[in-house]
């Protein structure tokens, strides 16, 4: 009898491990959203890219490593490289108009460096260097007012599309990003859930902290409101009243794009199926924030930006060699 009864509890755990060997290896199901997510024919060389500028759904820079400074003019397919006249890492590219934009870069040395275009991006040469990278962060709210964090005591400021500039003392700690809604009112990002606000241009600041411990990074506006987002959450606040804010999970991620009509791709990273080293996952939603369909594509993808209106562009990279995706919601 004991006999009987072994062979029948052997026999159903290797069903069991059959069973579960079946689902392991079965292909996942693709969810709906990510019909539109392709790979594209691309020319792109190989580097570690950091961040993209598209201007329009043709047009785009991505700046990375070792100067690293590309052009497209046909939505990715094919680039140009664009001297920088520098080696410093570049990691952070934006545009106050159609001509005039600036990048932003640093060294091992913590040295900091701003490049400028006057020519669409055509072109770049050094505006400015100077020590320290603890903050550095750029925003340009319209077509002649512009703000560049230099660090914790220092922010440039112009009003004249970049042919002047001044320089306003500030007490910022731990600076991530920097955005402003308006020439006048303005949010930085900070560590441990603390954010920055300023309503007159940056000549005074005012702490602010969400009930997190996770650093505060990027920043969004949604009509009269003010995104903030975490690793794992985000934060609404009212530009129009002190009302506290609201917050929606989302999956954990580094870098998100969305759309003003409730949509989002999110890219992230995390310890792959049974304890693999991290992976690349792509999160996408249509819903107002409320579902994250995942994608595991088979790359690491670096850097995510807006190509059109609702339409997405991410470079990752695949055994050293440069690989662009496009998606659209």
């Amino acid at each position: 009898m004991k006999r009987k009864s072994l062979i029948y509890y052997c026999s159903c755990l290797l069903l069991t491990g059959l069973l579960a060997c079946k689902k392991e290896n079965a292909t996942p199901v693709e969810e709906p959203v990510f019909s539109t997510f392709q790979e594209m024919e691309t020319d792109l060389p190989y580097q570690y890219y950091l961040q993209a500028w598209c201007m329009n759904d043709s047009t785009g820079l991505v700046v990375g490593a070792k100067g690293a400074v590309m052009k497209t003019v046909n939505g990715g397919k094919n680039w140009v490289r664009i001297d920088s006249h520098t080696d410093f890492t570049l990691y952070d590219i934006r545009f106050m108009n159609g001509n005039v934009g600036y990048i932003l870069g640093y060294n091992e040395e913590e040295k900091g460096i701003i490049l400028r275009t006057g020519d669409a991006g055509n072109s770049w040469g050094i505006f400015r260097q100077f020590d320290g990278m603890k903050g550095a962060a750029i925003s340009f709210p319209d077509a002649k007012t512009g703000y560049i964090l230099l660090d914790e005591k220092r922010l440039l400021k112009t009003l004249d599309s970049g042919a002047t500039w001044s320089e306003i003392t500030v007490n910022i700690e731990s600076a991530n990003k920097m955005g402003f809604h308006d020439p006048l009112y303005g949010f930085i990002t900070s560590a441990d859930g603390f954010y920055y606000e300023t309503l007159d241009g940056g000549h005074t600041w005012n702490r602010f902290k969400e009930p997190t411990s996770e650093d505060l990074q990027q920043i969004y506006f949604q009509g009269d409101e003010v995104v903030l987002k975490s690793d794992t959450r985000l934060y609404y606040k009212s530009l129009s009243s002190n009302r506290n804010s609201d917050v929606l999970p989302i999956p954990s991620s580094g870098v998100l794009e969305f759309t003003n009509d409730g949509k989002g791709v999110a890219v992230g990273g995390r310890t792959g199926p049974n304890g693999l080293k991290p992976t690349t996952y792509v999160y996408a939603t249509i819903d107002q924030f409320k579902t994250w369909p995942e994608k595991r594509p088979d790359a690491g993808i670096m850097t995510l930006s807006k190509l059109g209106t609702n339409k997405f562009l991410m470079i990752g990279n695949r055994s050293g060699r440069a690989l662009i995706f496009t998606m659209e919601l």
